[in-house]
């Protein structure tokens, strides 16, 4: 069912089996997949706390709600980025 999914992060071996470059690739293409996904579920969860803001009508738990929403896709965010960087770091010192 999932093939496609598969195919795009797996990378082909060689008959020899699998070796570093093999396991770089599949890290690299595993943070890119992350990457392409957090992105927009971020964008998602900021417009709906947006939103919740905008239409709380003086309620205070609703604008509350809507911060609170807001500040965990930017810290979801922040987590994301920060983690590429320090396992693109990780993997460049381990392959040199």
């Amino acid at each position: 069912m999932f093939d496609y999914l598969k195919a795009a992060i797996v990378p082909n071996c060689p008959a020899g089996g699998c070796g570093w470059p093999e396991f770089n690739q599949l890290i690299q293409n595993v943070m890119n997949f992350l990457g392409v996904v957090s992105i927009p579920l971020a964008v998602v969860v900021i417009v709906y706390g947006g939103f919740l803001i905008m239409t709380a009508a003086g309620s205070e738990k609703r604008v509350d709600t809507g911060k609170q929403a807001i500040l965990s896709a930017v810290i979801g965010l922040a987590i994301v980025f920060g983690s590429y960087i320090i396992i693109t770091l990780v993997m460049r010192a381990i392959s040199n």
